[in-house]
């Protein structure tokens, strides 16, 4: 039985796996990138109406949110998670100033060296230089081996975090001229477009959009602000 939760482990935290889960993510992004999303479900019904259907039935109209999205994630944070735990033993070991790996005599020969211009040389290499049993051995940067666990953290984080960040906000889709207003009763605000204009290019195209708009607060703060693609 633990023979067999062993294997199990180790399967799920085998890079088959994440690649797998890496692909699928992958696409369900690739999907919500080229999909729009959040628009109400009879948008989807009217604009792919054969489509429509399996979108919604898929959540792929809130991809970020979904069910299927987050599992995925979530089931890739595991596999990165135990991936860690599992190398991380072997990694703390090397990162130990006694660990120096095993070789044969015949693997690295040096010729034509005397000890103390051994000693020299990797002094001057920066190595941290022992000596045990009449034998020289170096070392430098062991923090390196962590490298792939700091990369596994990272990433851990930034997967969850988009996640949660995704899975909690708000996203709605409005259509103003410059003048008019939109209050969202949810969230208890007021958005105004003051001015809405382009700038263009020496050869005549479009180089930026800009809106101009104030947002009203229900206790009556106001704030104004220029925004413009990708701010």
């Amino acid at each position: 039985m633990k023979h067999r939760i062993k294997r199990i482990i180790t399967f799920i935290a085998s890079l088959r796996v994440a690649i797998v889960l890496l692909a699928l993510i992958a696409l369900y992004i690739v999907i919500g990138t080229l999909l729009p999303q959040h628009s109400s479900p009879q948008w989807y019904l009217q604009r792919y109406t054969k489509a429509g259907p399996l979108i919604l039935a898929l959540s792929l109209n809130t991809i970020y949110s979904s069910a299927i999205f987050i599992v995925l994630v979530v089931l890739f944070v595991i596999n990165l998670s135990l991936c860690t735990a599992l190398s991380l033993k072997g990694q703390l070991r090397q990162l130990a100033s006694s660990f120096f790996p095993s070789f044969t005599k015949s693997e690295y020969v040096i010729e034509d060296v005397t000890e103390e211009q051994a000693r020299r040389l990797l002094k001057k290499g920066r190595y941290a230089v022992t000596e045990e049993g009449g034998r020289i051995k170096a070392g430098k940067f062991r923090i390196g081996v962590l490298g792939a666990a700091i990369t596994h953290v990272g990433l851990i984080i930034l997967f969850l975090g988009g996640t949660l960040g995704n899975a909690t906000s708000s996203e709605d889709m409005v259509n103003l001229l410059p003048g008019n207003a939109h209050h969202f009763e949810k969230e208890g605000f007021t958005l105004y477009l003051d001015d809405f204009y382009l700038t263009f290019d020496e050869n005549g195209a479009v180089k930026q959009y800009f809106s101009e708009v104030t947002v009203t607060d229900r206790d009556g703060t106001t704030k104004s602000e220029k925004l413009w693609v990708n701010k």
